[in-house]
């Protein structure tokens, strides 16, 4: 989680990093989602798998 302040920075801090781009933040938001679709996928065929859902 990053840091989030109202205050002015100290004198002789080092400089923050800075926010990455608008679209950095959203491909790495996409990219979670898309792992997160698959990892439920695979939970709900190996949880079917396991409890014999499927026709064999």
């Amino acid at each position: 989680m990053s840091h989030f302040s109202l205050l002015p920075p100290r004198p002789g801090a080092a400089p923050g990093r800075g926010t990455p781009p608008r679209s950095a933040f959203l491909v790495s938001a996409w990219r979670r989602m898309a792992y997160a679709l698959m990892a439920g996928i695979a939970l709900w065929a190996l949880t079917g798998w396991a409890l014999d859902w499927w026709p064999r």
